[in-house]
């Protein structure tokens, strides 16, 4: 029996130009497709948010308070 492999489908409605120039080129510097270095991009997001402790929106005045 085949499994279906698992995965997210990911929208993006909006993409700067300028942003997927940068990525482009970097990619291809390091000789990897666009796909891969997006996806390893990620990974590597994925992992570093997981290192830091889960920070929560802050109510506005205590932020205020910092602030000032």
């Amino acid at each position: 029996m085949l499994t279906k492999p698992r995965g997210k489908t990911v929208c993006v409605r909006g993409f700067e130009a300028a942003l997927y120039a940068e990525v482009k080129a970097q990619a291809k510097a390091e000789g990897m497709l666009i796909k891969d270095w997006i996806e390893r991009a990620l990974i590597r997001e994925l992992v570093r948010s997981r290192q830091q402790p889960l920070r929560l929106e802050a109510d506005p005045r205590e932020q205020a308070a910092e602030e000032g």
